[in-house]
């Protein structure tokens, strides 16, 4: 009993390093291809500019929809 809920704790704990993890790569490439098409002026501060903005929202939407595939998936080979 104690290794199966072992084994239910790490597969949570992947799940959750990989939604992170897409998320903050969403988000760094989303910065780079912004702040190469529109670089910001010098005197705003990086985390005021829209590119961090849209990164950051770009980054929390992957997240969720892969974190939303995941919990599909799960529900799908709970019925089988």
């Amino acid at each position: 009993m104690v290794e199966i809920e072992q084994a239910h704790q790490d597969r949570n704990l992947s799940n959750t390093v990989a939604i992170v993890g897409v998320g903050l790569a969403t988000s760094q490439l989303a910065s780079a291809v912004i702040l190469a098409q529109q670089p910001p002026a010098k005197d705003i501060p990086f985390y005021k500019t829209t590119a961090f903005k849209s990164s950051l929202f770009a980054g929390a939407i992957v997240s969720l929809c892969l974190w939303l595939i995941i919990r599909l998936k799960r529900s799908l080979q709970r019925k089988k």
